[in-house]
């Protein structure tokens, strides 16, 4: 493409200074005359590039220019490294190579002062692998099939056009077009095991729109409005878990929130993790619900 073409131009000449036009083409693996058509985009542009012919001539640009006072400012710099930092572990080589690059080209040191790891505990080079495999066949639209629990314990194999990979509250996601029901899924990626990647591809121009993956309240299907009580000592476990607008602090120093959740199963597997260190203040049903649950546990320790 041009553009990289164009910004590869002005790297190579910004750490050369000087290079003849024969280079670059044999570089870029173009025409002479295709060189020149970029250098007078470049200087349309108003970077300082010029040719001199004769001895010793070529292709220059400006001894003391660098790329910021063009194109980013400060700011974007900046937003640019900090960017490419904060994603080091789907591909921490090559990150590295552009951020040195980057940073080279900006004239400037950068502290590296982020680091995010998406990985789990423990089991990083397995997460790693299936990222970049699921990466890699969004961008080159193949197909990919695995094996996927559901929340009700259900096991299924799917075969997926994979669209996109996103982040959302601790967890990886992918949305993809799934073959089988033949609309848009959402998948949790740690519930994925046996994922592997075809070599058949899609033609994303035939799939319908992917659905917005925000989901509005309004779009729940059923919602339980929660009050919840919790001792003092748990407060590191309820603002990993809840939002500070939620959370009332009492004046025994207990706390007191306030939230809604999908109405299912998961919620009473939720509030069974914190065990005796939760009380349901509303509504009765799901006191009434976990209560149940619980005599069902005792039933397993009795027997």
């Amino acid at each position: 493409m041009q553009i990289n073409r164009l910004f590869e131009m002005l790297y190579i000449l910004i750490n050369r200074k000087h290079i003849t036009a024969k280079e670059l083409a044999l570089h870029f693996e173009v025409s002479v005359r295709t060189i020149y058509r970029d250098i007078d985009i470049l200087c349309s542009s108003g970077i300082p590039v010029y040719t001199s012919q004769g001895s010793g001539g070529g292709i220059f640009i400006e001894k003391n220019y660098v790329l910021n006072n063009s194109v980013f400012t400060d700011e974007e710099q900046e937003k640019i490294i900090t960017s490419l930092q904060s994603i080091p572990s789907l591909n921490a080589t090559d990150n590295s190579k552009l951020i040195s690059k980057l940073s080279g080209l900006f004239k400037k040191n950068y502290l590296n002062w982020i680091e995010i790891d998406f990985s789990r505990w423990g089991d990083s080079d397995h997460d790693n692998q299936n990222y970049i495999l699921i990466k890699n066949s969004i961008i080159g639209h193949t197909i990919i099939s695995f094996a996927y629990i559901s929340s009700y314990g259900e096991v299924t194999l799917r075969k997926i056009c994979p669209v996109k990979l996103f982040f959302k509250s601790s967890s990886w996601y992918l949305q993809g077009f799934c073959l089988d029901k033949k609309d848009y899924r959402t998948f949790k990626i740690s519930r994925m095991s046996s994922l592997k990647a075809s070599p058949e591809i899609f033609n994303i121009n035939e799939l319908p729109l992917p659905p917005s993956l925000e989901v509005k309240r309004e779009d729940c299907p059923s919602l339980v409005n929660l009050k919840l009580e919790f001792p003092s000592h748990l407060g590191y476990r309820v603002y990993d878990g809840f939002s500070s607008e939620e959370i009332e602090k009492t004046k025994d120093g207990n706390y007191v929130v306030t939230t809604s959740f999908p109405h299912d199963k998961w919620v009473y597997s939720f509030l069974l993790s914190f065990g005796s260190d939760v009380k349901v203040l509303e509504p009765e049903e799901i006191r009434i619900n976990l209560l149940n649950e619980i005599e069902k546990i005792k039933k397993i320790y009795k027997e």
